[in-house]
This record gives C-alpha cells, structure tokens and sequence, in this order.
C-alpha cells in the first residue's frame, strides 16, 4: 500500500475520442476560468447607498439570465423608536412615535424594517393637529400625525414637522433638508399661509379682543374632499389658522406619498375654493423689495406694505395651468412615490489584489477542471467496458492471445545474457547482441539459409538456429 504504483493503460477503442476530449477540455477549461474569475476573484465590501434598489453592474451581468440576479444587494434599514428622518420630498420631518405588530394583539416593538417601501400605506391621524405661532422668535411650526400599516404586519405612527421662521435680516427661513422638484411649490404655498398666520398676530387686536403674543393651538383634524374640518374660536386669527391648517395637512399627505384626486395643489379651481382670500386687517409688517407692486406675474410678488395683499390673495391669482415647475398647480406627472431618505448598507463586489485573484481563479480552475476530467473519463471507462469484455487487457497480452503481431514501433525487445559454450577445452563466448523475440502467427514457418528451423508450439514464437545451437540444442530436437 506504501509503495508507489502506477496503472497500466490503453486507448479508448474509439478513433476521434483523443481529439474530441482534448477540444472539450480546452473550451470547458476556458469557461472554468472564466467562472472561478466572477465567483472566486472578487471580495465583498460593505458601502453606504440611498438608493435600496441600485444593483451593482458587472462584466458577467448582461450574460446571466434575469432570474438568477440579484434585485438588490442592500440589507434592509432599521427605524427605531425616536429616529428622524424625511421622505423624497424633503418638506417634513418625520419622527417615530411608536411601533407594534399585530399577532391577535398589538406588541409594541423597538421599531421595524424598512425595505424602500412606498409610504402610500399611511393616512391621516385621528390625534391632534399642532400649530404653534410665537411672535417673539417669528417662528411658524406645525406638527401633524400619521398612521402607517405596513403590509408586513406592522402598524406604527409618525409625526410630521415643518417650521417657518424669519432671521434677523428679514428674510425668511425654512428647514430644509434636500430640495427636491415637488417641494419647491408646497414650500412656496405654505411659507406664503405662514406669514399670513404671523400677520394676523402682528396686527392689533379688533375691538373686544385681546391681542395675541403666541399662538399654540392643539386640536383633532379631519381631511375630507379638500377641506378641513378643524374649526376653532380663535376670532379674527381663525381664517388665517384655516387656511394653514388645510394647506398643511394636504402637503403631509403629498410629501408621504398620498395624492388625492381633489388636492388642491394639483388644481387651481380646487384651491381657490379651499383657501380663503383672508385680505390683511392692516396693512403688512413686512418690506418690499423691487417688483413687488407689479401684480402680472404674481410667481415673484410677496405680500408686503408694497401692495398689501395676503399670501392667501396672491396665491389664489396663479394662472389656472402652471406656466413655472417652481409653482402651483403641480402636474401630476411628478407624483412620484415618497420613500424615506436613509442610508442603506450594500454589499458590493470588488476586485481582489493580483495575487489573491490568481491564487483563487486557479485554485478553483484546477480543482474543478479535474474533477471535470475525472467524471468524463469515468463515463468513457464504462462505455468502453460495454464495447468489449477484453477492455481490461493491456494491448501486449490481447496480441499474444489473438497470435498477432504488435503494431509497428511496438515490438517487444528482451535481451539474452551472455552463454558461453565450451569447445575442444575453448570457451566460445558469442558476441553480445539483444536477439528479437517477434511475435508470430501458429501458421507460420521460418526457414534458415542452413535449412533449419526452430519452432516453439509453447510460446508461439520462434528462434533463429544460431540461437538454437549457443543453447546447445540440435534443431532436430526442437
């Protein structure tokens, strides 16, 4: 078992087998290669993506058949109870109040996946509806609630904010994350609503009302075919409260996802019957900057002491169809689904260094190829035991049995020693040469010059009669 050992072989018994293999295992040597290049020669790193469904394009991808790629190589993102974050549309800030699924129960959990899902799956909240107005830091916040129920089986809540401000160089400020094409005219009407709001706390209160220094209003809020239901006795501030309110709500629902066929962001006349003009009680604290008196193109007028109008009044004179993206109404080609702005961890491919690439790739190629090699020749190894039950013997014995001759090149050569024959007290010692044992047919008869022959019926072969005479025999005996 120790000792090394080696088997003996012959040639399948087909003629084109050798060439035919040898071509095989050239193009599947190359396809191997190729194989282990893609599997084994690249390692997997971990990268940031915002995009889930971003797959990685590679050399092998537009060869490899649609079903077997991957649709996304990024892991699902955790949200957490308490984590911020903002949608496509970049207008709110959304918070995670709380999260549970429902198994017969709800079980509150630490928060759940999210996949990149469209947030179409939320609705309105029947909680309350915040606004707040503190005219002491000019700010205009309002916080607004949604229930999502997502198709996994989990339910949570979330909470909008959007804040209006005015730094102290006048100008105002708004939160904003990423600006994209569907925020700008959500931001144009609700900076416009907001202002509004803070005028009606600036102005002086009317007869019989105190006047108001901060505005923090909590109340429930239903949004039914474009208007709202919140109504509240808040006196001369309550149309300018309306009219944010239902703005507000109606941008929540855009920025999740969720247009309605009656928004009044996407149709003028809808608008204008949804918010009320609410003209100025007195005169605007704000001031002009040039071109506002010019009321042809009311995209660029603000309300100001220039013409004193209302955001409500300058809105409400936008053309019936959109002449600027910038603006309402909106076209409704851009009512893209809202998906949550987060970070994804993706597992991407990359080259390895040469080394460890050629290391692999051959590695692979080897150990494949040979197993390869070894299943094909193990086929053709019982093919070939069904063509002949000789298909065992080597070729020498199959030609000593048949009584044949080997082909050409293959003759079998075997070398005497040395006889020496004592003669008259001499020693003949013929000379040294490798005599040729041939193979001969039973049938076949050899005659000599000296007219003697030599015939061995036991081993079919024949020796010459010099042979014959330095073995001491007489060619009569044999």
């Amino acid at each position: 078992m120790l000792t090394p050992e080696y088997a003996i072989t012959r040639p399948y018994p087909w003629r084109h087998f050798g060439p035919i293999f040898f071509v095989a295992s050239c193009i599947v040597f190359v396809l191997l290669t190729l194989l282990n290049a893609a599997v084994a020669g690249y390692e997997t790193v971990t990268v940031a993506r915002s995009d889930k469904n971003v797959t990685q394009q590679m050399w092998w991808t537009p060869v490899t058949p649609r079903a077997l790629r991957a649709k996304t190589t990024c892991d699902s993102y955790l949200l957490n109870v308490g984590d911020t974050f903002t949608t496509n549309a970049s207008l709110f800030q959304w918070t995670l109040l709380d999260a549970s699924s429902y198994e017969g129960a709800h079980i509150p959990e630490a928060g759940f996946q999210y996949s990149a899902e469209p947030m179409a799956f939320c609705s309105p909240s029947s909680q309350v509806s915040n606004v707040d107005v503190d005219i002491n830091v000019a700010t205009v916040a309002t916080w607004t609630y949604f229930m999502c129920d997502t198709t996994s089986g989990v339910l949570f809540q979330i909470q909008g904010t959007w804040q209006w401000s005015i730094v102290q160089s006048g100008i105002e400020n708004v939160n904003v994350p990423e600006i994209s094409t569907i925020y700008l005219p959500l931001h144009d009407v609700l900076s416009r609503l907001a202002q509004d709001l803070f005028e009606a706390l600036l102005a002086p209160a009317p007869p019989g009302n105190e006047g108001l220094v901060r505005l923090s209003v909590q109340g429930p809020v239903s949004w039914t075919n474009g208007s709202s239901s919140y109504d509240a006795g808040l006196g001369y501030t309550t149309p300018a409260l309306r009219n944010f309110l239902k703005a507000s709500m109606a941008a929540a629902e855009i920025d999740l996802g969720i247009y309605n066929e009656n928004s009044l962001y996407f149709d003028m006349e809808m608008f204008n019957a949804t918010i009320e003009p609410n003209p100025l009680l007195t005169g605007s604290h704000f001031m002009p900057v040039p071109g506002e008196d010019d009321l042809n193109y009311p995209y660029f007028v603000f309300s100001s002491i220039a013409n004193n109008l209302s955001g409500a009044q300058i809105l409400r004179m936008y053309p019936a169809s959109s002449q600027n993206e910038l603006y309402i109404p909106i076209d409704r080609d851009l009512q893209n689904p809202a998906i949550i702005e987060v970070s994804y961890l993706c597992h991407d491919l990359q080259i390895k260094s040469p080394l460890a690439f050629a290391s692999s790739v051959f590695v692979g190629t080897v150990s494949m190829f040979m197993a390869f090699r070894a299943f094909v020749v193990l086929i053709a190894t019982l093919l070939a035991k069904r063509h002949s039950e000789k298909s065992n013997y080597c070729e020498g014995s199959l030609a000593l049995e048949e009584g044949r001759s080997l082909p050409e090149g293959r003759e079998m050569h075997t070398v005497f020693p040395s006889i020496g024959v004592p003669e008259n007290d001499v020693v003949l010692e013929p000379q040294r040469s490798e005599p040729t044992l041939s193979v001969q047919p039973m049938t076949s008869h050899r005659s000599k010059d000296d007219g003697l022959a030599v015939y061995d019926t036991e081993n079919d072969s024949q020796l010459s009669s010099e042979l014959s005479t330095l073995l001491g025999k007489n060619p009569e005996e044999t």
